[in-house]
């Protein structure tokens, strides 16, 4: 029979020496498993086909019967089982996107650094908390905001030049101020990568606070000027 098909099928009888066949079923019967197995009787028990189904038969023949048939409905649970096959795949990959986007939101969200994700345009597609609490208070207006609204380039060259290098080379590191809602403007080191949002390229700029740090070199600065006195 498989020569005919071009896969395996496992035909069972369902009496055997030792007892039935629905024992050999759970062998044959898991959805990722490619066999097809199909299972001939001479019994009228009209329960007998949806019990044996139910243990993972494709298909169920009664004797006598034509061995014509008997290829087609192999070709048939053959063409079902493999949609099944595709269909358990995809649910499995769709738990794992789920689970892997859980997985991203929360590391997004626990991150202390302020995350920006930009469109090629230059316009803010998604933001964490940090940037959300700092620059709008958290309400979301800097969404579909250009980005150079809210934040400036901290050397000669303009916003735009370091996302054209970032298209470039695939990253940067640079240098910024983040203009805060309550007029506070905030000294940052961005680093920015090529990404994708929703299949389409973006940038991921990853921006660490700087205020401690300029502080410290303010105040290792005004050290090294004072006049030594001894």
């Amino acid at each position: 029979l498989s020569r005919r098909t071009n896969f395996d099928v496992v035909v069972l009888d369902y009496h055997l020496p030792d007892g039935s066949c629905e024992e050999l079923l759970d062998r044959f019967g898991a959805p990722a498993d490619a066999t097809v197995t199909l299972v001939i009787t001479g019994d009228d028990d009209p329960s007998l086909p949806v019990r044996l189904l139910d243990r993972g038969a494709d298909g169920y023949v009664r004797k006598p019967f034509d061995a014509d048939f008997l290829v087609e409905l192999a070709r048939k649970s053959q063409r079902e089982r493999s949609l099944l096959r595709v269909e358990s795949v995809l649910e499995k990959r769709t738990r794992e996107l789920k689970a892997s986007e859980r997985r991203y939101r929360s590391l997004y969200e626990a991150i202390p650094d302020l995350v920006f994700v930009v469109s090629h345009g230059g316009d803010v597609i998604e933001i964490n908390g940090q940037v959300a609490s700092l620059v709008d208070g958290g309400g979301g207006s800097l969404l579909g905001r250009p980005l150079q609204d809210v934040l400036g380039a901290g050397d000669e060259q303009p916003l735009s030049a370091h996302l054209s290098r970032i298209s470039a080379l695939g990253e940067s590191t640079f240098e910024a101020r983040l203009h805060g809602a309550s007029g506070r403007d905030v000294d940052i080191e961005v680093t920015a990568v090529e990404t994708e949002h929703r299949g389409r390229p973006a940038y991921l700029l990853v921006g660490r606070d700087l205020t401690v740090r300029k502080q410290l070199e303010e105040e290792r600065r005004k050290l090294e000027d004072r006049p030594n006195h001894n």
